[in-house]
């Protein structure tokens, strides 16, 4: 059976797999798909990427927490650790994204060409002659 801290991290990889959904959800009309997968991508693993506690048994927490509560309440100001798994953080969004927005663009590129009202139109009006009289 799982514990707690388990428990915990299925909380979290959970919330945060809603803000992403929600976000998702607020920007589906977005003309900017590479923009959407990049902050997408970037949300979910700022919010549920872990650090180590500094000073613990190896605990672990979301890294966004430990890098503010190192920066701003302890005395030293220092937050290396989890500063740095935020870096990768990012790096690691900045990859996914663009492979999503790549693999999504190859299958666009892939899709037949469906008709819009207006190319299905011109073309019923091509066929029937009145654009070439």
């Amino acid at each position: 059976m799982a514990g707690p801290y388990i428990w915990g991290w299925i909380v979290v990889v959970l919330a945060v797999a809603g803000i992403v959904f929600a976000l998702a959800r607020a920007l589906r009309g977005w003309e900017a798909p590479l923009v959407k997968g990049l902050l997408g991508w970037w949300l979910f693993l700022l919010l549920a990427m872990p650090a180590l506690i500094p000073r613990t048994d190896g605990d672990l927490a979301p890294a966004l927490l430990v890098y503010c509560f190192e920066a701003f309440l302890q005395r030293e100001g220092r937050s290396g650790a989890a500063g740095r798994v935020l870096i990768a953080a990012s790096v690691l969004a900045l990859v996914f994204g663009l492979a999503t927005w790549l693999v999504r663009r190859r299958r666009q590129s892939r899709a037949p060409a469906t008709d819009t009202p207006s190319t299905a139109a011109a073309t019923a009006d091509l066929r029937a002659g009145s654009l070439l009289d």
